[in-house]
């Protein structure tokens, strides 16, 4: 178990790159997702606190739901976010417990009533018996009554088809203003598609400019898996966990009048 109180202070291995700096700014201002934050609070008023956010990336929702009052600690396993969130916290003069185990390895002090696992980030987890292993951990943490709350992506959203896909598509930029005189602009590129391992993988392309200049660029690839209703629903009965409520969405979070547009899963897993 790692854990970070704001008063500490993990060094990192490499500055944060032009990708950390773009969903910080996405997490702020304007630029937030206030529509998935009101379905995660949601769950926390539903089924109580403390609550344990896992996956808390560049901490928009956890800096969000700790400054109106919740009681939620973080599990981060990235340094670079570590140390960012721990800045912010300590800017902005919130308590933050920081813990930066894997999700799967996490083996924490204390139980919570909810258990939040947002932006997707289950689909980060490849490999089937690493999602069991975090399922069976998360289950171990929850206190009896209490909940798990995540959302997962479907793939006619992410990929556009497979015939697109397979042609390399790309996805309409995204600007963000990052200065008076600066823009961090991200791109989405699918490279390739597994539809019988239910994977794919992505190029995301981050540019840095000053006015009309290009002054940065960075590359990343990323590999998800995505998951069906009924699979995740038999690994979180393997893993422990009672009925689970499960709501197709659309990128606002709110149920959409028409099945076609559907493109999240939100999952809700009762001990």
């Amino acid at each position: 178990m790692m854990n970070y109180q704001t008063w500490a202070l993990p060094s990192a291995s490499r500055a944060p790159g032009l990708a950390e700096m773009y969903w910080a700014l996405k997490d702020r201002g304007p630029h937030k997702d206030d529509q998935s934050y009101a379905a995660y609070r949601a769950v926390v008023e539903r089924y109580g606190e403390p609550a344990l956010l896992v996956g808390a990336a560049s901490g928009g929702l956890l800096i969000d739901m700790i400054s109106n009052g919740y009681e939620v600690d973080a599990l981060e396993p990235s340094a670079i976010m570590r140390t960012y969130l721990l800045r912010v916290a300590l800017e902005r003069k919130l308590r933050l417990t920081l813990y930066g185990d894997p999700m799967e390895q996490m083996d924490l002090d204390r139980e919570y009533s909810s258990v939040l696992v947002p932006y997707g980030t289950m689909m980060l987890l490849t490999d089937r018996k690493r999602v069991l292993r975090a399922l069976s951990a998360i289950f171990h943490h929850l206190r009896p009554g209490g909940a798990l709350a995540f959302n997962v992506e479907l793939p006619a959203s992410l990929l556009g088809g497979s015939e697109s896909l397979l042609g390399g598509t790309r996805q309409q930029p995204t600007s963000l203003k990052a200065s008076d005189d600066s823009s961090l602009v991200a791109e989405r590129r699918f490279l390739s598609l597994d539809p019988v391992d239910q994977t794919y993988t992505e190029q995301r392309v981050y540019r840095l400019y000053r006015g009309e200049k290009l002054v940065r660029q960075e590359y990343r690839t990323v590999r998800e898996r995505w998951y069906s209703r009924h699979e995740m629903a038999m690994m979180l009965a393997w893993a422990g966990f009672g009925d689970a409520d499960v709501v197709g969405v659309g990128p606002d979070f709110a149920q959409p009048t028409r099945a076609d547009r559907v493109s999240m899963l939100m999952f809700t897993a009762h001990k």
